[in-house]
């Protein structure tokens, strides 16, 4: 992703933090826990946003830093889970001693940095033998309703975004020399969504955000027609559609 795309889109979240906090899915405790183990932990979570992850490692009892760039993304985090700290900082330049942090974890949120810059700055906070996890949450696409909506979505991406996440931005730590092989896991899980619940979470993409206005309630007004098509089919009684996900968990040590 070049430094351009990164930031218009990376940036966007600024002025739907709201939006995201409401709608965007969290993470199953027990990818937390396979990260950062159920034994406290000084735990750093990075490109936190409005606390998803952050969240399930409190729960779990660790002592968080919840760091992410975006202030407002971390005004609505405070809300969320208080017993946090917050620290607005880049990935590329940690604000953090060397060898600060037991774990470090990555939710959803690595593809919008420098990999080249930020994985030193991740080995550098991590004391010896310290876990280095990332996150994504990927929608499986296994039903009709689902597949139109992926497929919707996918219309309104930029070119400059594809490939850019999961997989594609985690396998930068390969070769690096300053962590081990990487095991991975994979959690699923759905998330019912009513009808706001479905456009809200359409609404909190980046790229749906950088929409003109015209544009942007096409693609929102298209969404809504879906859910209301589907959940038609599914009776009357039917005020939910649960979206399927495949929480896709990697986790490596620094040697």
């Amino acid at each position: 992703m070049d430094d351009e795309t990164r930031r218009s889109h990376g940036g966007a979240f600024d002025r739907a933090a709201d939006t995201y906090a409401k709608f965007r899915p969290g993470y199953p405790r027990e990818a937390a826990a396979w990260v950062a183990t159920t034994m406290p932990k000084q735990v750093l979570d990075l490109g936190a946003g409005t606390g998803a992850l952050t969240a399930e490692l409190v729960t779990l009892g660790h002592w968080v830093v919840a760091a992410d760039p975006s202030l407002a993304m971390l005004h609505r985090l405070g809300g969320i889970v208080a017993p946090a700290r917050r620290v607005l900082t880049l990935g590329e330049q940690l604000p953090f001693d060397d060898e600060s942090f037991d774990v470090v974890t990555v939710a959803g949120a690595f593809h919008w940095m420098d990999q080249e810059l930020a994985i030193p700055e991740l080995a550098r906070v991590l004391r010896p033998r310290g876990a280095l996890g990332f996150l994504y949450n990927t929608r499986a696409e296994t039903t009709s309703w689902t597949r139109e909506l992926g497929a919707l979505i996918l219309s309104a991406q930029p070119p400059g975004l594809e490939a850019h996440w999961g997989a594609g931005s985690v396998a930068a730590v390969d070769g690096t020399g300053l962590f081990t092989p990487r095991s991975y896991r994979e959690f699923r899980w759905s998330q019912p969504l009513t009808r706001n619940g479905v456009v809200g979470l359409v609404a909190s993409r980046s790229y749906v955000i950088n929409l003109d206005n015209v544009r942007r309630t096409q693609i929102l007004r298209a969404t809504a027609d879906i859910f209301d098509r589907y959940a038609a089919d599914a009776g009357d009684a039917a005020t939910t559609l649960d979206l399927p996900y495949i929480t896709q968990v990697w986790r490596t040590h620094r040697r």
